[in-house]
């Protein structure tokens, strides 16, 4: 099955909320992410200011990723996969996009205990330059650096 890769508009915004809340709820099982849903729709509202980059990943035409990057600084804010997709190849695809898409540098936070997610952004070539705590949260996080050689200018 085939993955594609295309910006996204505000009419993905609520599935891409449904799919941050279902990856999340996977990860952190006690944790009620319906009650952050509003954090992330804002978020994702960010990418219609032109300062954020939306890209949404499509299988058989339907909606099973994105990412969300800040274009100047290139932090990585928000990449989430559907569960079901886990290990299809996704969230590597939408990795590289992100790499090319950036200037040399991604830099995202992950959460300590999230040890699948740790292992995937070092094998990516991301490595972990501090530590800190989510303001979200108030659980500990990395912060995760990758540095390349830019794709595009």
């Amino acid at each position: 099955m085939s993955i594609h890769l295309r910006n996204g508009s505000p009419s993905d915004h609520a599935m891409m909320a449904e799919i941050w809340e279902a990856a999340w709820s996977e990860i952190y099982p006690g944790v009620n992410f319906s009650q952050r849903r509003t954090l992330v729709e804002e978020q994702l509202r960010k990418a219609e200011t032109g300062r954020y980059r939306l890209r949404v990943a499509e299988m058989s035409g339907a909606r099973v990723g994105f990412t969300l990057v800040e274009k100047h600084s290139g932090i990585l804010e928000i990449i989430a996969v559907l569960p079901a997709r886990w290990g299809d190849g996704v969230s590597k695809l939408l990795i590289e996009d992100a790499k090319s898409q950036s200037r040399g540098h991604l830099t995202l936070f992950v959460g300590q205990g999230n040890p699948r997610a740790v292992r995937f952004y070092h094998k990516e070539g991301f490595k972990i330059v501090g530590e800190g705590t989510s303001p979200y949260s108030g659980l500990p996080t990395f912060r995760m650096d990758w540095d390349g050689s830019p794709l595009m200018p």
